[in-house]
């Protein structure tokens, strides 16, 4: 399989999986639970709340009410958290169930394309 190919198919599988996350909120469009991510983010890097606000240069205390209230971060909140983490944006809203999906089914896809190109090359 060509390298290619295989990002291809990795940039269509997250589309494909970032388009499940969003629910719809009580006031109607769509919400994400984004202090669930954040938790499992700070909890995966050893960080505290203060910690990962002095790491963003974001107020602590705008972290920690917003923690403490489960409301929900805003998106240059996320984006600096993203930066500071060095992870891309995309990754901040998956889990790793949701990589083990994506994994599975790239593997599956490369698979059938290996498949292909055996039996064109016969």
């Amino acid at each position: 399989m060509t390298e290619s190919v295989f990002s291809d198919t990795i940039e269509f599988i997250i589309r494909v999986y970032t388009g499940k996350f969003p629910t719809f909120s009580s006031k109607g469009g769509y919400a994400l639970d984004t202090v669930a991510r954040l938790n499992e983010l700070m909890e995966d890097r050893g960080l505290s709340i203060y910690g990962l606000a002095k790491l963003c240069d974001i107020p602590y205390s705008t972290l920690k009410n917003t923690v403490a209230r489960s409301g929900q971060l805003s998106l240059d909140s996320i984006e600096r958290i993203c930066e500071k983490l060095e992870i891309p944006v995309y990754e901040f809203f998956m889990t790793d169930e949701d990589w083990d999906g994506i994994e599975a089914y790239a593997i599956r896809r490369m698979h059938l394309h290996e498949q292909g190109a055996e039996r064109t090359a016969v």
